[in-house]
């Protein structure tokens, strides 16, 4: 009789534990701004409340172990969308936000217009809305432990004879190895070589480009 009645109770706890579980899945989803997956899991939280309605009283542990794989998928999928969403969030930490820092340090700003081109885990590239002469890119690359590591900026010249002009602008943030270093680079198709500040001022000045620092 005992181990019957621990087996109901068993059941029933489990039952509840699952019905606690998808509503916080469910918070979790909408809390991270992914409003559809958080409308699917409520939609299987009420179904589930109301099987759980008309055979609470029963103890079917079968019925309780086919729940079993959905749920380890969806706690997988939830565990990916979560881990995306914070990722994200460091990297756009470093993106618009941080060109108060940018000012201070003397690199190129992130302007108001742009958009992503491209986000992978650990790095971003900004774009502006349609290709231009002058800041065109920047892209942003993340240490291993989610801190930045450098930026890279490209100002679009305009082309010597069909040969494309490029001018980069690198900023590596300090390790416990070297400390903050920014250095230009000039680009006539694929020939590229290194230069100084003034030279890279006196560049963007002839070609009439903002410098965006």
């Amino acid at each position: 009789m005992l181990s019957s009645r621990i087996k109901t109770y068993t059941y029933k706890f489990l039952r509840i534990f699952i019905l606690l579980y998808l509503l916080a899945l469910a918070v979790g989803h909408y809390l991270i701004h992914e409003y559809f997956y958080s409308c699917v899991i409520l939609l299987a939280l009420i179904i589930y409340s109301y099987d759980n309605i008309r055979s609470f009283s029963s103890d079917r542990f079968g019925k309780l172990g086919n729940q079993l794989v959905p749920l380890l998928v969806l706690t997988f999928y939830s565990y990916k969308e979560y881990e995306r969403y914070t990722n994200d969030k460091i990297l756009f930490s470093y993106s618009k936000e941080f060109n108060h820092c940018r000012q201070k340090l003397g690199i190129p700003v992130i302007p108001a217009s742009w958009q992503v081109k491209s986000k992978g885990y650990k790095d971003i590239e900004w774009q502006s809305k349609k290709s231009i002469i002058g800041h065109d890119e920047k892209l942003i690359v993340l240490t291993t432990d989610y801190k930045i590591e450098f930026e890279t900026d490209d100002y679009k010249l305009k082309p010597q004879d069909t040969i494309e002009r490029n001018l980069y602008v690198r900023y590596i943030y300090a390790t416990g190895k070297h400390p903050d270093t920014l250095d230009y680079s000039y680009a006539v198709g694929d020939s590229v070589r290194s230069i100084t500040r003034q030279v890279a001022d006196s560049i963007l000045n002839a070609a009439r480009i903002q410098k965006d620092y």
